[in-house]
């Protein structure tokens, strides 16, 4: 009988004192969101109070479980009714003291609790009074001088880097919060020791800030391989804009099983003169976005290609203006005063081919997408042939709108001009 009585006693006290359960170590800061908050001395509304919270009022909170939470705020220490206590988002702010001290209570004689270095960012949420703020560095929290701290001034980037760890405090050892994905929009705070302080959502943490920058990657398809494996295989590299976006673009010529060697006596010819340093064999071109350590190999192969580098044979044909489309031209000797080039450009990321062109000097941006080049006759007429052809990125086509040629009797005006044409980057022949 007095074991069944002592059964129904302890049963009674469990109802009547639910135990709490620390079902969530968490270490954050919440405002009261009701007009008075009591405070208790255990999760449990049977118990008295000892204090009281008004709205408005900060608490800092240490574990929560079965709807209530365990929370100091200021000298108060307690238990509370989770669901009156509200998120708050903080203003981030940097340390601009020498070393900001970290206090366990808002006054100078409370224990120090942290000092945390000048430069650092840190989450502000907001006054307690007499110049005391809630402040929160990783796991810490606790009340600092708010004259100690400036806001933050932010600024948007991008992440370059595949997945890049978000970390709640600046160093390699803080516990990682997040992955942020390629291209992920973040707001960047500031800068300490290479660590950059972000917000993504309702997510803040520190990230390694030579992965960001101010613009997304541009997103580039192909076979992807790492920069540093194509470190002896690159023969030929520049740099393009994109028809596009305007985001500029590196464009490799990669060779695929190539032989290098020079000119001399014995291998001569129109395209090769002695001690000109060539590369022959099949070739690749691969583009690579500002900040990305891939390289993405395009669909277009070049076989059989002889390379003379000294010549100058695979070059750039840079837009006059913004507005113009930059080439990448590869091109090949068909005579002793005709090349042949394939013209490539980059738009939305990706290599596009527009054509092929017969020239004798390189050819030039003259604007609206427009490029002139000049072939010069010995055959038959002699003399110089200006020709005008203009780039129409959304077709991948090149298109002759005009020409002008000064033949036999005109030769000597015509190379006049033509000095004029190569000494004078603005002159076109009309």
């Amino acid at each position: 009988m007095k074991k069944w009585l002592l059964c129904v006693l302890l049963l009674l006290a469990v109802v009547a004192f639910p135990t709490f359960v620390d079902a969530s170590n968490v270490r954050e800061v919440k405002v009261v969101n009701a007009n008075s908050l009591a405070v208790k001395g255990a999760a449990s509304p049977s118990v008295a109070d000892i204090a009281s919270l008004q709205r408005g009022d900060l608490v800092i909170i240490s574990a929560t479980g079965n709807g209530w939470a365990k929370i100091q705020s200021k000298s108060i220490a307690g238990y509370v009714n989770e669901s009156y206590l509200q998120a708050i988002t903080p203003i981030i702010k940097v340390i601009t003291a020498n070393g900001l001290v970290v206090k366990q209570y808002p006054t100078r004689s409370a224990n120090t609790t942290a000092t945390w270095q000048k430069g650092l960012l840190v989450e502000d949420y907001g006054s307690v009074g007499a110049g005391w703020n809630v402040v929160k560095y990783g796991d810490g929290i606790g009340y600092a001088a708010a004259s100690s701290m400036t806001a933050a001034k932010a600024k948007t980037q991008y992440v370059h880097a595949d997945q890049l760890v978000m970390r709640n405090t600046a160093t390699k050892s803080g516990v990682q919060l997040a992955t942020l994905p390629k291209n992920t929009k973040v707001t960047t705070y500031g800068t300490i020791a290479g660590w950059a302080y972000v917000a993504v959502g309702n997510m803040r943490g520190y990230v390694v800030a030579s992965e960001l920058h101010d613009q997304a990657v541009t997103v580039i398809k192909g076979e992807r391989i790492h920069q540093g494996d194509l470190s002896k295989t690159v023969r030929f590299t520049t740099t393009l804009r994109d028809a596009t976006t305007g985001k500029n673009i590196k464009a490799h010529l990669i060779s695929y099983g190539d032989y290098s060697g020079y000119g001399n006596d014995d291998n001569i010819w129109a395209g090769l003169a002695p001690g000109d340093l060539y590369y022959e064999g099949d070739f690749k071109i691969g583009l690579q976005a500002e900040g990305d350590k891939y390289v993405y190999i395009q669909p277009y192969s070049i076989n059989d290609y002889t390379y003379n580098k000294t010549a100058q044979l695979v070059y750039k044909v840079q837009g006059k203006t913004s507005k113009d489309t930059d080439l990448f031209m590869v091109s090949k000797v068909c005579g002793s005063n005709c090349r042949e080039a394939t013209i490539f450009y980059v738009t939305n990321g990706q290599l596009s081919r527009a054509g092929i062109i017969l020239y004798t000097a390189q050819p030039k941006s003259i604007g609206n997408n427009e490029y002139q080049e000049m072939v010069y006759s010995n055959a038959g007429e002699v003399g110089y042939h200006f020709s005008t052809f203009k780039l129409d990125p959304k077709a991948s086509s090149i298109k002759y709108v005009r020409s002008k040629s000064f033949m036999n009797d005109q030769f000597d005006d015509g190379s006049r001009i033509f000095d004029l044409w190569l000494s004078m980057p603005n002159y076109v022949v009309k």
